[in-house]
């Protein structure tokens, strides 16, 4: 089955999408999976997000099987989250909003303007002295930095667009009794998704909660696109490194230190303690001992699906319900098509380009069919309708904010802090 239009989507209930992917360097190569702040952790591997005793896919049957031994039960071993759900959507909607053509609505927080940069630099500096390099970069990135509700973590719903200042009236988004803060605090797409979808659509795909209302309303909306890269059959690889020295052997008895200027300098030769010693510097050949860092997987599947089912439970007052959930699922399968494509680089060691992917569809009657899916007809289908969607009255309309002064501080202050990060 192929999608050719937006309506192709009607007998439809789900579609999803299982993407090999390789590491860059072949097969079974090292991987390096994201930590996570575990509580207790003692080491490396107990900060990852590793799962015993899981089975392995298999690639027989488009992997709906697993691997099997001689008597024919399913071989199971560790599995391990290589990406996440929220790291997936971040990708996911980056690619909607650079590559799609389409000009997305969304929230947006512009940088601020030249006077309150410099004014904001002069009263840190005051308190944190600083050279004239550190006071151009941070001119310089307080001067461009801008981002968006596609950017933001929480989409429309986050910290970071509450407390911006709203231009039209003067005061943070989240004031009392703000037009903005009644327009978020009362989206609820299961009563009307326009003002959700010409704003902020990604929040209608990807899903959002707004846990701090403070009066109780918490507006949210579960996932409608999911995307998760696990790997399978896992096993944990040791590695150490010894930095070497231009110095060669240096003694860690001198106690050490820098200047006001940030110039090295050597007191007494006698014992040091650790945060004195040279090599607290980088000064001479460090050890590290061998621990495990990264893995190696029989399996790396990315796992993603696109729900029609919970898409179709949204309401509209114009009327659109039909021509939002079509172009809602148009965007997801565009999205999923441009990624399954893509060589992905998640982190320091963890290049995988995609091997194959696998497309399947439940329709509403519950049957299940193989889709053909390509990523230009995916966007033309996406194009029609948001088309459609324009000609109904429901464009993609983009809201203009500002950095609050609260916020420019914390900014500022993420580049240019006190020793102990109190700038009062």
């Amino acid at each position: 089955m192929k999608i050719n239009s937006p309506d192709d989507f009607d007998n439809l209930s789900y579609i999803g999408a299982i993407t090999e992917l390789e590491p860059a360097s072949g097969p079974f190569a090292s991987i390096c999976p994201p930590t996570y702040g575990n509580d207790g952790a003692k080491s490396w591997s107990d900060k990852l997000a590793i799962t015993d005793e899981m089975t392995i896919p298999s690639r027989d049957q488009n992997w709906s099987d697993v691997l099997r031994d001689g008597d024919g039960c399913p071989r199971k071993a560790r599995a391990v989250l290589v990406n996440s759900l929220a790291a997936e959507a971040h990708h996911l909607g980056q690619i909607l909003i650079n590559d799609s053509g389409i000009d997305w609505g969304r929230i947006a927080v512009n940088p601020p303007n030249s006077a309150s940069v410099e004014d904001h630099i002069q009263k840190l500096l005051e308190k944190v002295p600083a050279d004239d390099t550190v006071r151009d970069v941070v001119r310089e990135m307080l001067s461009t930095h801008g981002y968006d509700s596609w950017k933001a973590s929480h989409r429309l719903a986050d910290a970071s667009i509450r407390y911006a200042t709203d231009p039209a009236t003067g005061s943070q988004v989240w004031k009392r009794d703000s037009g903005l803060r009644g327009s978020i605090q009362s989206v609820d797409p299961g009563r009307d998704v326009d003002w959700l979808w010409c704003h902020a659509a990604n929040a209608l795909i990807f899903g959002f909660w707004l846990s701090i209302t403070g009066n109780g309303v918490n507006p949210k909306w579960a996932r409608a696109l999911s995307s998760e890269v696990f790997g399978y059959g896992v096993s944990l690889l040791r590695t150490g490194a010894t930095k070497g020295s231009e110095l060669g052997p240096v003694s860690n008895e001198f106690k050490t230190s820098v200047d006001a200027n940030g110039e090295l300098r050597l007191g007494e030769k006698k014992k040091a303690v650790d945060k004195e010693k040279p090599s607290a510097f980088g000064l001479g050949q460090i050890a590290t001992s061998a621990d495990y860092s990264a893995v190696s997987c029989e399996v790396i599947l990315r796992r993603s699906g696109i729900s029609l089912t919970h898409l179709r439970e949204i309401k509209s007052k114009s009327g659109q319900e039909r021509a939002i959930v079509r172009a809602a699922a148009a965007a997801s399968t565009y999205a999923l098509a441009a990624v399954s494509k893509r060589n992905l680089f998640l982190r320091s060691g963890t290049d995988l380009f995609p091997v194959s992917t696998v497309w399947t569809a439940r329709t509403v009657d519950g049957s299940t069919t193989t889709l053909e899916v390509e990523v230009e007809q995916a966007k033309k289908v996406l194009e029609t309708a948001m088309n459609d969607l324009d000609q109904a009255g429901l464009p993609q309309v983009t809201i203009g904010l500002t950095m609050s002064p609260e916020l420019l501080r914390l900014f500022t202050d993420s580049y240019v802090s006190a020793p102990k990060g109190d700038i009062n």
